[in-house]
């Protein structure tokens, strides 16, 4: 296997308490022509003081302390602009990689020249681990099903540099669904993202995900719906059959956040919106009815 620097960056803001797996897992891969950066965002727990210790058993550890806490897509970003590989992976300062992962990458790439790969992941909380099996089962064949509830997450990715600055990078401006914009984006350019069969990625289930944030989920539904429906205004050849129900699906996805917040306002917005893009075309009978239920129920 040819010997590719890989940078990996970790994004971190108080995850002290699982830094150091997460870390351990990145440096002790089987392939280990890497670098890892950590981005701490301006964290007020221990976390620094754990990536100093570990610096002085691994060489190819360094990290940057944001001055002020700027979020997770400029830390990637920063990481990214850091970065001196020809690939770089990411990974979230509460999640870990089992050994194999970036070989089993890197493997897949040099089969297939593919810019972007990643490895599908299970979740696991201090109980168990839940099975993820829907990650080999939806295959994606076009741009609209990467505005789904994402099976990719930016902690199983890697992906060529050059490409990454293509395409643009994370959107600072968004605070939830910046992965799903992510790649979006990247499916406009290439199409070609693979995966590999392994699940070589565990994603921590903990009080402090940002999924638990509700608010934040739906403003950033509905803020990245509103940019992919001008990036598929500028390209005609998306407004498809598939396009229509992929906006309903991302606002059905929307009123869920509504609902857990219990706001019958921001329900309602979800169908002001499918209106504004697509007339009457936008409803069907499932949403004639939802839309009757939550006017008249409340619900």
């Amino acid at each position: 296997m040819e010997r590719r620097l890989i940078s990996v960056v970790i994004p971190n803001f108080n995850n002290s308490l699982y830094l150091k797996q997460c870390i351990s897992s990145v440096l002790n891969q089987t392939y280990s022509c890497i670098e890892c950066i950590v981005i701490d965002d301006n964290s007020n727990d221990d976390s620094v003081d754990i990536i100093k210790t570990l610096q002085e058993e691994y060489s190819n550890l360094s990290f940057y302390k944001n001055e002020i806490n700027k979020g997770v897509s400029y830390s990637r970003n920063k990481g990214a602009e850091l970065a001196k590989g020809e690939y770089i992976s990411f990974l979230d300062a509460d999640d870990y990689w089992l050994p194999t992962k970036l070989e089993t990458e890197l493997d897949l790439i040099e089969k297939t020249n593919a810019k972007l790969v990643f490895s599908p992941y299970k979740w696991f909380d201090s109980k168990k681990t839940f099975d993820n099996t829907d990650a080999l089962k939806n295959p994606r064949t076009n741009v609209f099903d990467y505005w789904k509830d994402s099976l990719i997450s930016p902690s199983g990715l890697t992906v060529e540099k050059t490409f990454f600055n293509k395409v643009g990078g994370f959107d600072t401006n968004l605070k939830g669904a910046e992965d799903m914009d992510f790649f979006f984006r990247c499916a406009l350019i290439d199409l070609n993202i693979l995966s590999t069969e392994k699940f070589n990625v565990k994603i921590r289930i903990h009080e402090g995900n940002t999924k638990k944030n509700y608010q934040r989920m739906y403003d950033g539904h509905i803020i990245s719906l509103k940019k992919w429906c001008s990036l598929v205004d500028d390209n005609k050849q998306y407004k498809t059959s598939e396009y229509i129900v992929a906006v309903r699906n991302k606002l059905s996805k929307a009123r869920y956040y509504a609902s857990m917040l219990n706001s019958k306002e921001l329900k309602l917005n979800t169908f002001k919106i499918g209106f504004k893009i697509f007339g009457l075309k936008y409803f069907n009978k499932v949403l004639v009815f939802s839309l009757y239920k939550i006017i008249f129920n409340g619900k």
